[in-house]
């Protein structure tokens, strides 16, 4: 009830909650039975393509929560994978040495990475060059 009330004043929408209880035959409303009925008449006055906008069901917003999740783990493998490469050019730069530990996968990567970066300095350099 509380999450209820504080949703409705920080976002200044209107919300309601119907909580039913296997051990209490009568559900319990938030804000009360009139604001409840309030909310549903005006989602109800809503196109029902806009209706199906709105809705969430549990499942639904598991998948998007997954979803969400894997995107955001998939960057975060891409930017560890990225700095590794990084380090790697770093202590060949210093060292004249490639890490035993490098496999052929990592000096794909690592080639590629180099490919993006000399695109990069090439695109830098003529936009100075266009400047000038």
């Amino acid at each position: 009830m509380k999450k209820i009330n504080e949703i409705t004043t920080l976002c200044g929408i209107d919300a309601c909650a119907i909580i039913y209880d296997e051990n209490n035959p009568r559900p319990v409303v938030c804000p009360s039975e009139v604001g409840v009925h309030m909310v549903l008449d005006k989602f109800k006055s809503f196109p029902e393509l806009e209706q199906r906008k709105m809705m969430v069901d549990h499942e639904g917003l598991l998948r998007k929560t997954m979803a969400k999740a894997q995107e955001k783990l998939k960057k975060q493998k891409m930017d560890t994978k990225n700095k590794e490469m990084n380090n790697i050019i770093g202590h060949f730069i210093h060292t004249a040495e490639f890490n035993e530990n490098v496999s052929e996968s990592d000096l794909e990567d690592l080639s590629l990475l180099i490919d993006e970066n000399l695109k990069e300095i090439k695109q830098k350099i003529e936009l100075i060059q266009a400047q000038t």
